[in-house]
């Protein structure tokens, strides 16, 4: 089943004389597209008023991810705008089917009155460093826009091709270990984990711990220095370094620092216990 009606919108805006869009930009880029994303809420172009022959409703259209902008050149930065309807809001009361939201969202209400609003030259935004003024239309100008079928955040959209023919099979929320953000599922990164299927992101680990490959799912794969350690070091039930070590091919004991430094002094053919070594470390210091 599809979860979300999506509908987009891409405008230009020029920049500030002597500003100039780059990497060194990204920071006003950020504030600019908070400004716009409350601007646009302001306005009412977050809400869409659906009708149809069973009834109404009111149905939010913006989340965090609707707006992004890029360098269209040095001087313009590209604005493009994602309306996402979610089909769980609309109530089962109002009978309301997906020509009525499509009908509601690129119609007036939202599209038609933002493509209006700047094809005038009437939008313009102001920021601390100087006025943002519409350098053009709508991109493409001319084309109406289309109401496609998406998947909310968290969940992919699925095509399958058996035969040779192509079926669309809606969408599937992405597995535990992966997150989506209106886009591919990504594995979760080294130090994060998630349990959850359709996440939208992952969990970070406790403090001095990672995980020992992207994709993790619990947080008993979050692992200390220690666990990880590839010379196979014993780990107390903290995770951390036991102070006495016993070299099983060698068959000698030694001592170690709380980083694991394996301290080569201590090494004798007697085994030791933590208490043996609690303090060795200390003498280093030791004038």
């Amino acid at each position: 089943m599809f979860q979300t009606v999506d509908v987009q919108a891409s405008f230009e805006l020029q920049l500030p004389l002597g500003k100039a869009c780059g990497a060194q930009y990204s920071g006003s880029l950020k504030s600019l597209e908070n400004l716009i994303s409350e601007d646009l809420r302001l306005r009412g172009f977050c809400h869409v008023q659906v009708s149809g022959v069973g009834g109404t409703a009111r149905l939010t259209v913006c989340d965090a991810s609707s707006l992004s902008l890029g360098c269209a050149s040095p001087e313009r930065v590209g604005v493009n705008m994602t309306w996402r309807a979610r089909l769980a809001d609309i109530p089962p009361s109002s009978t309301l089917d997906l020509r009525d939201v499509e009908r509601a969202m690129a119609g007036e209400q939202l599209f038609g009155r933002l493509s209006e609003l700047v094809d005038g030259g009437d939008y313009r935004l102001a920021m601390d460093d100087g006025s943002f003024a519409v350098a053009s239309s709508f991109l493409p100008p001319g084309v109406p826009t289309e109401a496609g079928l998406g998947c909310v955040a968290g969940h992919i959209r699925v095509l399958n091709e058996p035969n040779g023919s192509r079926r669309d099979e809606g969408c599937v929320p992405c597995p535990p270990g992966s997150f989506s953000q209106h886009g591919p599922c990504a594995h979760c990164p080294l130090g994060f984990y998630q349990a959850q299927e359709g996440s939208t992101d992952c969990e970070r680990c406790p403090s001095g711990r990672t995980t020992s490959s992207p994709g993790a799912v619990f947080p008993s794969q979050c692992l200390t220095e220690c666990q990880t350690d590839p010379a196979g070091l014993e780990c107390d039930e903290m995770g951390q370094y036991r102070e006495a070590q016993r070299d099983t091919a060698s068959q000698t004991s030694f001592c170690l620092t709380e980083n694991g430094e394996r301290l080569a002094w201590t090494e004798t053919a007697v085994p030791l216990n933590d208490s043996d070594c609690i303090g060795t470390a200390a003498l280093l210091n030791t004038p």
